[in-house]
């Protein structure tokens, strides 16, 4: 929600009430004096504003006699009805159409809160309670409704109580109020029967031997707890890690060749004894040749290199990215590239805009430092405007464009810009332009306008010339009751809901069924075809077992209860 903010109506005028938490009309007045707009006064209504911003205007004194009351002073008499005793009416404060009576009671020049209620009975009760010294009753305020998340759903659904998995099909029924597999079929066809023979209490086949004979293959596939197959980590052969907890911390007991040599050490570190070192993988020399470094970021590779040639290989690390420099034939040219590169690319490179122009402004020189509250130096530059006048900015300022001038160029656009365009006369479909109300919102001027059917309106000048608003509203209003009376005079001859088409119009995109009238609920962990057929305002229906007994008995009650339904089943 946006907070209110206030918006300039006039020109130096700026309306504030929205900003008094009472609602206290407020204009303030700000003029250029000395090329600086400086406030004059806050007025309470418009007319001792504009009258104070002309006397400013012309350097002459205002009349202290308009000035607002101070607010302090002014909200003395801003107050909340009293209900009854200790009983004040609050709800004004809040605005948000809902009753807030709050209780306060006062014992010995000690004021106490007791509490806020929505009704006056509850709380003279709680008043009276609390003036004896029992305890109150606690009122839980209504918390605001918040959107509930949608569940999606993990496995696609092939009719009811059937889901897809990896190519096989579960049957799951609710009974008492939890979902029970009744087991796992190779095709659909096994499924929808075992289905049907669950939903009736009969006893079902066994599930496939393919889904079993699965399962125990993907149980042989398991390594036992605590060890991880790293073969993937190494170049050739299997290598079994294993991993314990010890007091809240993972601790890497080593890598193996072997399951059973895995195995027999996981249980040796997990009974707190030695495990045996000559069954752990030796490192090999041969799969990770160290070369050796000889500055930071410097590495001779001269090992790697036929003949008796020195080589030496440069790399800096900025910003947690590593720059490879090249390959040297000595450690100081390494050196020396390692500087050159911090050089080029060190972040708060200094600039010099001496004699540089910027708008308005030409930097002279560099100004004094700006030292923040925690001792952080900011460059600011000494810079002369056109007008005479000497500031001092920041660099990001003058580059970024933000600060152009010293400030007299948003005076000069403030005091010359253009005037607002006359529209007084001037025709917009229904409505004839009158004359400028004197209103504004956001700086956008409001007309008053007359209608043909001789009401008057203010609307604003942008909607007038964009033809989004054409009359006062009478217009929209003989659109409304002319498609009224034609659909009046379409269904003249039915009943109020007795309309035939609604019933052959599809189901609900949210429909469980996909048919009409026809939804699915669960009654005692059982789950149940549930028909609802409307006529004249009052429901008739029933709940079946299939939706083949749901379909007929909706087509009966339909035909019992709609005289004209076509005797079609």
């Amino acid at each position: 929600m946006k907070k209110n903010r206030p918006y300039t109506i006039e020109r130096f005028i700026t309306d504030r009430t929205s900003t008094n938490k009472y609602g206290i009309p407020r204009y303030q007045v700000k003029v250029p004096i000395d090329k600086k707009l400086t406030a004059i006064g806050t007025y309470n209504t418009i007319e001792k504003a504009r009258k104070n911003r002309d006397l400013g205007l012309k350097n002459l004194p205002t009349d202290p006699t308009d000035k607002m009351i101070v607010p302090d002073e002014k909200r003395k008499n801003v107050r909340f009805p009293t209900v009854s005793k200790y009983i004040i009416d609050n709800s004004a404060k809040f605005n948000d159409g809902r009753k807030h009576l709050v209780v306060q009671i006062r014992e010995k020049g000690v004021q106490t809160y007791v509490g806020t209620y929505d009704n006056l009975d509850q709380a003279i009760r709680n008043r009276d309670l609390a003036l004896k010294g029992l305890p109150t009753e606690k009122v839980k305020r209504p918390a605001k409704k918040t959107k509930k998340l949608k569940k999606t759903k993990k496995w696609s659904r092939y009719g009811k109580n059937i889901y897809a998995n990896g190519g096989y099909y579960v049957v799951k029924i609710q009974r008492k109020y939890k979902k029970y597999v009744i087991g796992t079929y190779d095709s659909l066809e096994q499924a929808i029967k075992n289905r049907d023979l669950a939903l009736k209490g009969l006893p079902t086949e066994k599930p496939q031997k393919s889904f079993e004979q699965a399962k125990e293959n993907l149980s042989e596939r398991k390594l036992p707890p605590k060890i991880y197959d790293d073969s993937k980590r190494y170049k050739s052969g299997t290598h079994y890690s294993v991993e314990i907890r010890e007091k809240g911390k993972r601790r890497h007991v080593g890598v193996y060749s072997t399951l059973e040599q895995a195995i027999k050490n996981r249980d040796l570190a997990l009974a707190g004894e030695k495990t045996d070192p000559s069954d752990k993988i030796q490192k090999r020399s041969n799969e990770k040749l160290v070369l050796p470094s000889v500055a930071l970021g410097i590495t001779d590779i001269s090992s790697t290199l036929a003949g008796d040639r020195k080589a030496y290989k440069a790399s800096v690390s900025q910003d947690g990215v590593f720059h490879h420099l090249g390959t040297f034939d000595s450690i100081d040219e390494a050196k020396k590239a390692q500087k050159e590169f911090k050089k080029n690319h060190r972040k708060n490179k200094p600039v010099d805009l001496t004699g540089q122009v910027f708008g308005h402004l030409t930097v002279i020189k560099k100004g004094d430092p700006y030292v923040s509250p925690k001792g952080v130096k900011k460059v600011r530059w000494l810079c002369r405007c056109d007008c005479g006048r000497s500031i001092q900015t920041f660099t990001n300022s003058l580059t970024s464009g933000q600060t152009k001038s010293c400030g007299h160029a948003r005076l000069d656009y403030l005091v010359n810009r253009s005037p607002i365009k006359d529209l007084t006369g001037k025709v917009f479909g229904h409505l004839k332009v009158i004359k400028d109300d004197g209103t504004r919102q956001r700086r956008a001027v409001k007309w008053l306008c007359q209608c043909d059917c001789g009401k008057q309106t203010h609307v604003l000048a942008k909607d007038l010339k964009a033809g989004t608003t054409k009359s006062c509203g009478h217009v929209r209003e003989q659109v409304m009751k002319k498609s009224l009376a034609d659909y009046r005079e379409k269904y003249k001859h039915e009943t109020p809901g007795t309309r035939l088409d609604l019933l052959g119009k599809t189901a609900n995109k949210n429909s469980q069924t996909g048919e009409r009238n026809i939804s699915i609920v669960s009654r005692n962990g059982r789950e149940f075809y549930r028909v609802a057929v409307v006529y004249k305002r009052h429901q008739y229906g029933g709940l079946r077992d299939t939706m083949e007994e749901a379909k007929e008995l909706r087509e009966e009650l339909r035909r019992k209860y709609w005289p004209n339904y076509p005797n079609k089943k």
